[in-house]
């Protein structure tokens, strides 16, 4: 479960959302396969948009070299 919170007119609620996704939730996706990443680009895309920084970011995961040959 994954909680927010939101100083009232501080912090814009996007840039909260995508430093939490950032700082919580992004290290436990080095695991995944290409296929497993391209899902989440994807549903990312929907959400947050194409040009969110974490959309981008995934962007850059699948398109690693670094990735498996099996992915």
């Amino acid at each position: 479960m994954l909680t927010l919170f939101n100083s009232r007119g501080q912090y814009d609620l996007e840039k909260a959302l995508q430093d939490v996704i950032r700082a919580n939730i992004m290290p436990s996706l080095e695991g995944l396969e290409r296929n497993e990443l391209r899902c989440l680009l994807l549903k990312s895309e929907q959400v947050l948009g194409a040009e969110a920084e974490i959309t981008r970011t995934l962007e850059k995961m699948v398109d690693s070299p670094g990735m498996s040959i099996f992915g």
